[in-house]
């Protein structure tokens, strides 16, 4: 395990971090990222996605008082979580003209994993 964990993902995914990535109108750019290196805006962000989409899944009941939304909290920030994070890049051409995504460098989604 404290091999593949002293293993940088940025080199197995060197063609989608070395340029913003474009696709579908969007510019990303991919950064790997541990959880103890993530800011306090992209963790908020991170949790407030999750709990948004994972919530409803679990039932009230349960991400309450079964103690999930507690189990996601402690899992996110573990010390061997680690993260993708995509964040939008800014502008992109599309038909020959310039058309702008988000604000530059929000963030558009994550993975986690361990």
């Amino acid at each position: 395990m404290k091999a593949a964990y002293a293993v940088d993902p940025a080199t197995a995914l060197a063609p989608f971090l070395a340029e913003p990535y474009k696709r579908h109108g969007l510019r990303m750019r991919v950064t790997p990222v541990a959880a103890e290196a993530l800011q306090g805006s992209d963790r908020a962000w991170i949790w407030s996605l999750l709990e948004k989409n994972m919530r409803p899944v679990y039932g009230e009941e349960a991400w309450v008082r079964g103690g999930e939304g507690k189990d996601k909290t402690d899992a996110l920030v573990e010390h061997d979580a680690r993260y993708l994070v995509v964040y939008d890049a800014g502008a992109v051409v599309v038909d020959g003209a310039a058309s702008t995504t988000s604000a530059e460098g929000s963030p558009l989604g994550f993975v986690h994993y361990r």
